[in-house]
């Protein structure tokens, strides 16, 4: 089962697989059938699905145990912390544009009740070490929590 990570916003935010600035992150706003269960959670207009560098959100997490380096030489911890680093700037970089949230779920089981609410900032996905991303979580993005 693939971890979920969803972002809503007050206003349109850009939308890519892999931008320069953005290496090793997705942002879609293709949700398909979990359009529901998404929006019921966040109550924002604009929702996307935010990958990592594996496609879906697992890779914004820390790998349990370091597997192989891929074919550029870079570790899965490496590149884990690459998407986040990614997703920091886009956040910081979205910011201004009102209200930010991002709701993470197991894929399939959005829509599950809310078990911990945050205040954080972008520079949250910087922290070293980062602690796993739970699941059931509502992340309020401010600039400064």
């Amino acid at each position: 089962m693939c971890l979920a990570i969803y972002l809503a916003s007050q206003h349109p935010l850009p939308t890519f697989n892999h931008h320069e600035r953005y290496p090793e992150l997705l942002i879609s706003p293709h949700l398909y059938k979990k359009k529901a269960a998404v929006e019921e959670t966040l109550n924002l207009p604009f929702i996307y699905y935010v990958g990592s560098w594996e496609g879906c959100s697992c890779g914004f997490n820390p790998p349990s145990r370091e597997a192989g380096e891929d074919e550029s030489g870079r570790t899965e911890r490496e590149m884990s912390a690459a998407s986040r680093s990614s997703l920091s700037r886009y956040l910081a970089d979205q910011i201004e544009a009102g209200e930010l949230a991002l709701y993470v779920a197991w894929d399939g089981e959005e829509g599950s009740p809310i078990q911990l609410k945050r205040t954080v900032s972008p520079d949250y996905f910087l922290t070293d070490p980062f602690e796993p991303l739970e699941t059931n979580t509502l992340l309020r993005i401010q600039s400064v929590p």
